[in-house]
């Protein structure tokens, strides 16, 4: 018996599980590829699940059905994008016999002005920060680790106390698919090693909560937004998310000084391509110098 479509999406949603990818982007990928399958559902009601329909003439008339439907050219991006990577899955597996990937033409990505801010009055704000209690100085640091860092939020997850090193200059030891040291502050190293009175025995740096006290395990990526996003107001920026710790503080690295290189090294980028998302920073830093 052939794979059905349905099938085969728990198929990739499942190799995607077994990858270092955030459940926010696992669930994103999935998202997008129900919108196709209701599609395909009301394009063929009788047999839509037959892999056999996605053709590049279907997928074109999926294309226009995102137009007429008025969806943004980065959203479409987004969905084109991901039917391109689970394409590329079934036929790595030889569940499809074509290549389908390579003949959906994507719209260009619009770039928008990066959302940063300042980020000295922004770690003064969090150093103030109270942090008296486990939940209290768990989100502290969360905040302080995004400022001085700009790390994922899915490594973020999994740090422990043991990846922090000492000495003249500290750092974070980041494991997994993108392993590197990032160095921090002395200030922060500290903050570190006072949190550990609440671990517990628990290894992971930031525990989970929920209304009976602390978790056991670690933190989610979802938990970590949610911290980010009850700040705002104490910390006075609206637009406060991890993507824009991450922003501002590869700006403040390049009028440090650092190169392109360091700075790929420090976010844990392979390859220039990866990099490309920071390359209006690179303009506006440019710009910025002009004016000076």
């Amino acid at each position: 018996m052939s794979q059905t479509f349905g099938r085969a999406v728990h198929s990739f949603i499942g190799h995607l599980q077994g990858t270092s990818r955030s459940q926010q982007t696992i669930a994103s990928y999935k998202s997008d590829l129900n919108q196709l399958s209701l599609y395909l559902k009301k394009r063929f009601p009788k047999d839509y699940e037959q892999l056999s329909k996605l053709t590049p003439a279907v997928l074109g008339e999926f294309m226009i059905a995102m137009d007429q439907a008025k969806e943004k050219t980065n959203t479409k991006r987004r969905k084109l994008l991901t039917i391109q990577k689970f394409l590329r899955y079934l036929s790595s597996r030889k569940k499809i016999s074509t290549v389908l990937s390579n003949r959906i033409p994507t719209p260009h990505k619009i770039e928008k002005s990066p959302q940063m801010f300042e980020l000295k009055s922004v770690l003064t704000a969090i150093e103030k920060l109270p942090a008296d209690s486990h939940l209290l100085s768990r989100n502290k640091l969360i905040l302080w680790m995004l400022a001085e860092t700009g790390c994922q939020v899915s490594e973020l997850c999994g740090l422990t106390f043991d990846d922090f090193t000492n000495g003249e200059r500290p750092n974070v030891v980041i494991t997994g698919k993108s392993a590197r040291n990032i160095p921090i502050s002395q200030e922060l190293r500290i903050a570190v090693f006072e949190h550990r009175q609440f671990s517990a025995g628990s290894h992971y740096l930031f525990r989970g909560f929920s209304r009976a006290g602390a978790l056991p395990g670690k933190i989610s990526d979802r938990a970590i937004e949610l911290v980010v996003k009850s700040y705002r107001a104490e910390l006075g920026e609206k637009n406060l998310t991890p993507r824009a710790f991450r922003r501002t503080i590869v700006m403040q690295w390049f009028e440090q000084g650092l190169t392109q290189a360091e700075i790929k090294s420090r976010l844990g980028l392979k390859s220039d391509y990866a990099f490309k998302l920071y390359e209006p920073l690179l303009k506006q830093n440019h710009k910025k110098q002009n004016k000076v």
